[in-house]
């Protein structure tokens, strides 16, 4: 100190830089200047990366997500401890759609699919019963007896069962006099109610 002003050695201080100070220097006196301008070098920036905001607020900094999802503000969609979410809204259900669908959803298309699988087992089945009912009429129709005499005329009738179906069948036929000609005629029924009918013409030589 000389004349009432206080004198002091300098050093420079440069950022990044780790400085020491020499056991002789202990005592010296750093610029006000060159102090401020060390602290602005040395000072911290942080930077938000996507979805992340960053406040600063003096010597402090705050960090939050602000990510772009739609918020479950009322808490309506859950996770319980098996890990099944609840409260799942119904989500479309078109070709181009990208939702999430709910339990409701499956149920639904299950209960459709269950109904169109019963009808299909139920046309299967009945197409199943006409047809044995179809055989049931040709053997019926098989055994219907025709006159086999020239100028003889038959009225027959005749049964016919299989895999549980049935039908009744009648039949008229008739050889011409002199038994070059003969016609026969046949109608039948079963129970699926069909019924079916034929006729048939024969020259003889």
């Amino acid at each position: 100190m000389k004349s009432g002003k206080v004198s002091a050695a300098t050093g420079t201080i440069t950022a990044g830089e780790t400085p020491s100070v020499a056991t002789a220097d202990a005592n010296k006196l750093a610029k006000a200047g060159e102090v401020a301008e060390a602290i602005k070098a040395a000072k911290t920036k942080v930077v938000a990366g996507s979805g992340i905001k960053v406040t600063s607020s003096g010597n402090g900094y705050t960090v939050s997500a602000d990510l772009p999802f739609t918020k479950n503000a009322d808490k309506s969609i859950s996770l319980n401890e098996e890990g099944v979410i609840r409260n799942v809204a119904n989500g479309r259900v078109a070709k181009d759609s990208k939702d999430a669908v709910n339990g409701s959803q499956l149920h639904a298309v299950e209960r459709r699919l269950s109904g169109n699988m019963d009808k299909l087992n139920h046309r299967i089945d009945k197409m199943g019963k006409r047809a044995d009912a179809g055989t049931a009429s040709a053997i019926a129709t098989a055994n219907l007896l025709q006159s086999y005499r020239p100028g003889l005329s038959a009225a027959t009738a005749a049964v016919g069962e299989y895999r549980g179906q049935s039908a009744v069948a009648v039949g008229y036929s008739r050889l011409s006099d002199n038994g070059k000609y003969g016609v026969k005629l046949s109608l039948g029924a079963n129970t699926q109610g069909n019924v079916g009918a034929g006729a048939g013409v024969a020259y003889f030589w």
